[in-house]
């Protein structure tokens, strides 16, 4: 069991360095563009009102459902009792919450790569600050899955 929650554990750190690796860089990136050319789309105020609250709601939603969808996975965990059971729970629940983040993340980023919205620069720190905080580890398992 412990053999195989490392090689999880590994498995799981590997995608999440890349995936933030990945959101750092997009984010550079857009800076970059931001800061050498215009924002790609030109929008009136009021559109630009309408799309930053839109891009806030979405950001509101998929943090929290990261972590109800990983928590109804610890809930399936905690009736199981086979250990690979439990570990194949753990892993989903993880990439489940890395892909939510990372998806609020790239979906902030790109609206401040098209409308350059500095507001949302709050946001894609906060962000990058769930991120860092949902990094999967053998404690996580242990307090959440066992």
């Amino acid at each position: 069991m412990e053999d195989k929650l490392s090689v999880l554990e590994r498995k799981l750190t590997g995608y999440f360095w890349r995936g933030l690796i990945g959101l750092a860089v997009f984010f550079v990136l857009a800076g970059l563009q931001i800061m050498l050319d215009a924002p790609a789309l030109a929008m009136g105020r009021k559109s630009e009102y309408y799309f930053s609250t839109l891009v806030i709601i979405a950001t509101l939603i998929l943090i929290p459902s990261g972590y109800y969808f990983a928590g109804l996975q610890a809930r399936k965990s905690k009736l199981s009792v086979d250990e690979d059971m439990k570990l194949s729970l753990f892993e989903r629940a993880s990439l489940m919450k890395l892909i939510f983040f990372a998806l609020t993340g790239m979906i902030n980023i790109l609206f401040y790569l098209l409308v350059g919205n500095h507001q949302t620069l709050l946001f894609i720190i906060i962000v990058f600050i769930v991120y860092l905080m949902s990094k999967p580890s053998k404690a996580q398992f242990e307090n959440e899955f066992i």
